[in-house]
C-alpha cells in the first residue's frame, strides 16, 4: 500500500511495514518482543537466547480510525456540538462584566476590558484552541490525556538492541508510556524518519526518549489535566445550587451561568428563599443525569435549540444595544485599548482579569469533547456561530454599560431590550440548565480514555450511537456525579468559594494544554523550531497572566478543587503503577511454544510416520507428552502472536498431555457498531518468528491461533455453537492455505520423476521417465522422499484429517 496523506498533511506509511520508507515521512514501528520464559516462579528460565517475537502480522482491521463525515451528517454533528459544547462559554455574558468591576467603570476601562474580551476569544479559542489545539487528537479523541497517547506513539526508540530486553522493558524503555497488552495490537505506533527531523526536533525527541525524569513528568502533566477537567466538572455542577448571595467584590463564580441566570427570578420576586433555590436546583440535576443514558447525539439534539435561540438573543440584543448606545465601543477592537488598560490600572488590572477569565471557561471542554464530534463541525459551529454571537453580546453590554450607571452589576438582564424580559428570563434559565452538559460529555470522554490507557480499573463503557462511534456514556460516573453533585449542593451554604477554584482549573488546563501541543508541533507535525517557539511564548504568556490572577483566589476556596485534582491524580498513578507491574511479572511468565516442547517424528524418511512426538525440551527434562484426543480451546487474554496463554502452559504442567488440534482463542473488541461475519474470525498458525513460514519446523502443527472481532452493537460474540464456529473457520483456513501452497510442493505430488533425455529420430530431445527416487546426494540436497514426505505431512488432506478426527 503506498504512502498517503490524512487531513493534516501528515504522512502514514503502511502500517504492515516494519521497515522505514524509501521517502520522508512516518513509519510504522513494531517492537521486537523478547519473552524470558518460566512454568512456575520457581522453576528455571528455559533460555537466555529466546526467540524474538515480531507483531509483523498486524491486520488493518484492529486499528482504531478516525472518523470524519461529510454532508447531512456533518451539519447534524456540528447541530450537536451547540447543544453540547456551547452552554457553558456561551452563559458566560451573564456574569462577565460584573464579575471585572466592582463600581462603576470609566469609558476608558469599560473600552480596556472589552478589548481584553474580544482578544481573549480571538487568540485563547479562535486560534489557539479551534485552529491549533484540536489538530493535535488521537485518532479523534481530544483532551490532555489524548495529546499525551499521541506523544506515546510518535516517541520511542527504535534504535535500541530489542533482543536485550524482555517484554516488560521494551515497554517501558520504547515507549514513553507502556500499553495494555490487551489493546497493544489496535494501536497504531508510528515514528517520523529522523532525517525528517531538523536538530531542535530531533534532539527534543532525543531527549524525551532518553530521560526518565521527562517520561514521569509526562505522564503526572497528562494525567493531572484529567483531573482537573473532572474535578471543575464537579465544582461547575455544584453551582447548580442557585444560591442567591455574592461577595462584594464580584469573585471569580465559574458556574455563575445558573446563578447569574436566576439572580433574574430575584428580580421578578425577590421573596424566593434559599431553601427554595436548593429544592429547585436539586430537582434540576436530577433531571439532568436522569437524561444521559438517551446518549450525546439526542441530548445535543435536544439542547441545542435551546443554545441556539440563547445565543441569537444575546447576537439581537448586542447588535441593538450597538445602534441604539453607543457604538464608539468598536474601537475596543484595538489592542491598544487592553495595553493602556493593564498600564492604567497596573495591579488592580492585572487582578481583574480573574473577570475577563470567565469570558472563555468552558473552552476546555471544547477539546475534550472532540472524540464525540469531529473538529470540522466545532470549527464550523464555533466561527461561523458561537462566536460572532458572543463577541455581538459583549460589545452590546459595553455601549449600554458606557450609557447606564450601574448597569455592570447584572449586564445581561439590564440590557435587554423593552418587552424582552421575561422571554430571555426564560432562556436564560434554560441555558444555565444546559450549560453543564458539555462537562459532563467531556468527563465520559475522558474517562473513557484513561480506561484505556489502565489508569483506572475497567468500568462499563456504553456506546449510544451507532453512526457516531465516539458518542459514549459511562452509567457508574453518572450516577456517582449526581449522588456527588446534590449532596455538595444541599451541604454547602456559600456556594461562592468553591467556584472560585473553577477558574484556576480551567487556566491550568490551558496551559497544560499549551505545552503538550507545542510537543505535539515538534515531533508530529515536524513544524521548525523557529515557528513553534514564537507561538508558545504568545500562547504561554496568555495563560500565565491568567493564572497569576486566577491564583490570587486559591486561599479562598480555589484550593478545594486542586486538592480534589491531586487525590484523583494520586488515585491514577497508584493503579497505573499497579498495572505495570502486573504486566512485567506476566511477560515474564510467558513462554512460546516452541520453549515448550519440540516435535519429533519416528522416521524422518517414513512417509506413514504423520504424527511427531511432542515432548518436553531438555531444560524442561524432556519429558514425554501424552496426545489428548480432541480440540483443547484455551483462551488467550492479550492475543499475542507466537505466545502460550497461561492457562495452557498450567494444563501442560498439570497433565503433561496436549490435545490434538489446539486452538489460542482469543475476543478482541473494536470501536465500531458491528463486524460483518467474513471478517469476524482471524485464524493463523503458531509458528516461530524470523523463520520463512514454508520451512519445516517453522509452524508447529495443529496448533491455530484464532481472534474473534466484535463490535459494541455485537451481542453474540460467545454463543452455544462457538465450538462449531470455531472448527469451521479452522477448516476454511487450512482449504485456503492449502490454496496458497507453493508450486513448487505441489510438483512434488507426483512420486515419478522426468531425468534426462533421448534423441528421437527427428534429432530432438525427448523426456524419459524415471521411475526411481535418487537418494540425498553429497551436497545434502533434499530428495524427493524428503520431499514428498515433508508435503504429505503439510498437505490439506493430513491437516484435514488431524481436525476430523476429533
Amino acid at each position: 500500500m503506498s504512502t498517503t496523506n490524512d487531513a493534516d498533511g501528515i504522512h502514514f506509511a503502511d502500517r504492515s511495514r516494519t521497515a522505514p520508507p524509501p521517502s520522508g515521512g512516518a513509519y510504522t514501528v513494531r517492537r521486537s518482543e523478547k519473552f524470558v520464559p518460566t512454568l512456575t516462579k520457581r522453576s528455571t528460565a528455559i533460555s537466555e537466547k529466546s526467540v524474538e517475537f515480531f507483531a509483523d502480522d498486524t491486520d488493518e482491521r484492529d486499528i482504531k480510525k478516525k472518523q470524519e463525515f461529510k454532508g447531512r451528517y456533518f451539519f447534524w454533528l456540528a447541530y450537536q456540538s451547540v447543544g453540547v459544547i456551547y452552554g457553558d462559554i456561551g452563559t458566560s455574558p451573564l456574569y462577565v462584566y460584573s464579575s471585572t468591576f466592582t463600581s462603576d467603570p470609566s469609558h476608558d476601562d469599560l473600552l480596556g476590558a472589552l478589548s481584553l474580551i474580544i482578544w481573549t476569544l480571538t487568540l485563547m479559542v479562535s486560534i489557539k484552541y479551534v485552529l491549533i489545539v484540536l489538530r493535535a487528537d488521537d485518532e479523534g479523541e481530544g483532551g490532555t490525556f489524548a495529546v499525551y497517547s499521541l506523544l506515546s506513539r510518535y516517541v520511542q526508540c527504535p534504535n535500541l538492541d530489542f533482543t536485550c530486553f524482555t517484554l516488560a522493558d521494551v515497554n517501558v524503555k520504547v515507549n514513553i508510556v507502556a500499553r495494555d497488552p490487551r489493546e497493544e495490537r489496535t494501536i497504531n505506533i508510528e515514528r517520523v524518519k529522523t532525517s525528517d527531523l531538523a536538530f531542535p526536533n530531533k534532539a527534543t525527541r532525543s531527549f524525551l526518549e532518553k530521560s526518565k525524569i521527562m517520561k514521569i513528568l509526562l505522564k503526572v502533566i497528562g494525567v493531572f489535566g484529567v483531573s482537573l477537567v473532572m474535578s471543575g466538572e464537579s465544582s461547575n455542577t455544584i453551582w447548580y445550587r442557585i444560591a442567591a448571595d455574592r461577595t462584594p467584590d464580584g469573585v471569580l463564580t465559574p458556574a455563575q451561568s445558573v446563578l447569574g441566570a436566576v439572580q433574574g427570578l430575584k428580580v421578578v420576586d425577590d421573596s424566593i428563599t434559599t431553601a427554595t433555590i436548593v429544592g429547585v436546583t436539586c430537582a434540576i440535576l436530577i433531571l439532568l443525569f436522569l437524561s444521559q443514558p438517551l446518549g450525546t447525539s439526542n441530548v445535543g439534539s435536544a439542547f441545542a435549540p435551546i443554545v441556539i435561540i440563547w445565543l441569537l438573543f444575546n447576537l439581537c440584543f448586542g447588535i441593538y444595544n450597538l445602534v441604539q448606545f453607543d457604538h464608539s465601543v468598536l474601537r475596543a477592537f484595538s489592542p491598544y485599548f487592553a495595553g493602556a488598560f493593564f498600564v492604567r490600572n497596573k495591579t488592580e488590572g492585572w487582578k481583574s482579569l480573574g473577570g475577563i477569565l470567565l469570558a472563555f471557561t468552558g473552552v476546555e471542554a471544547l477539546f475534550a469533547d472532540l472524540g464525540a464530534f469531529t473538529r470540522r463541525s466545532i470549527q464550523l459551529s464555533w466561527l461561523c456561530f458561537a462566536y460572532p454571537c458572543l463577541l455581538l453580546a459583549y460589545i452590546g453590554q459595553a455601549a449600554y454599560i458606557s450609557r447606564n450607571t450601574g448597569a455592570y452589576s447584572n449586564p445581561f438582564y439590564n440590557s435587554v431590550p423593552p418587552k424582552m424580559f421575561y422571554p430571555s428570563l426564560v432562556i436564560a434559565i434554560l441555558a444555565a440548565i444546559v450549560a453543564s452538559q458539555a462537562m459532563i460529555t467531556a468527563t465520559f470522554q475522558l474517562l473513557s480514555q484513561i480506561v484505556k490507557l489502565s489508569y483506572i480499573p475497567q468500568i462499563k463503557v456504553v456506546h449510544t450511537s451507532k453512526i457516531f462511534h465516539q458518542q459514549i456514556y459511562v452509567p457508574s460516573v453518572n450516577w456517582l456525579l449526581m449522588i456527588g453533585t446534590i449532596c455538595v449542593t444541599a451541604a454547602y451554604k456559600n456556594t461562592t468559594k468553591l467556584g472560585e477554584a473553577y477558574g484556576v482549573c480551567v487556566i491550568l488546563v490551558t496551559f497544560i494544554t499549551t505545552l503538550m501541543v507545542s510537543l505535539v508541533a515538534l515531533l508530529v507535525w515536524c513544524l521548525p523550531i523557529y515557528v513553534v517557539v514564537p507561538c508558545f511564548l504568545v500562547f504561554a504568556t496568555l495563560d500565565g497572566l491568567y493564572l497569576s490572577s486566577a491564583l490570587l483566589k486559591l486561599p479562598n476556596g480555589a484550593w478545594f478543587t486542586l486538592v480534589l485534582a491531586v487525590f484523583l491524580s494520586s488515585i491514577f498513578v497508584l493503579w497505573r503503577f499497579g498495572k505495570e507491574n502486573q504486566w512485567r511479572a506476566e511477560a515474564s511468565d510467558k513462554v512460546a511454544p516452541w520453549n515448550l516442547f519440540s516435535e519429533t517424528y519416528y522416521d524422518d524418511d517414513d512417509i506413514t510416520s504423520d504424527e511427531p512426538e511432542l515432548r518436553f525440551t531438555d531444560k524442561l527434562g524432556g519429558g514425554h507428552i501424552s496426545r489428548l484426543r480432541g480440540i483443547g480451546v484455551f483462551f488467550d487474554k492479550t492475543g499475542a502472536p507466537n505466545a502460550t496463554p497461561a492457562v495452557f502452559v498450567h494444563f501442560l504442567q498439570k497433565f503433561q498431555a496436549a490435545p490434538t488440534v489446539t486452538v489460542f482463542f482469543h475476543i478482541r473488541p473494536l470501536t465500531c457498531p458491528s463486524v460483518a461475519p467474513e471478517d469476524r474470525f482471524s485464524v493463523s498458525r503458531c509458528r516461530k518468528a524470523g523463520l520463512d513460514p514454508n520451512k519445516d519446523g517453522a509452524k508447529l502443527r495443529n496448533i491455530y491461533c484464532v481472534t474473534i472481532r466484535h463490535g459494541y452493537t455485537d451481542s453474540d460474540i460467545v454463543s452455544s455453537d462457538l465450538g462449531l464456529l470455531i472448527y469451521e473457520n479452522i477448516r476454511a483456513f487450512i482449504i485456503r492455505e492449502g490454496a496458497l501452497k507453493d508450486v513448487d510442493m505441489m510438483r512434488v505430488a507426483a512420486v515419478t520423476t522426468y531425468q534426462g533425455s533421448t534423441t528421437n529420430e527427428g534429432g530432438r530431445a525427448a523426456a524419459t521417465p524415471d521411475t526411481t527416487l535418487p537418494s540425498t546426494d553429497d551436497s545434502g540436497t533434499e530428495t524427493s522422499n524428503h520431499m514428498l514426505v515433508r508435503y504429505r505431512r503439510n498437505s490439506v488432506r493430513h491437516h484435514l484429517a488431524a481436525l476430523q478426527a476429533v
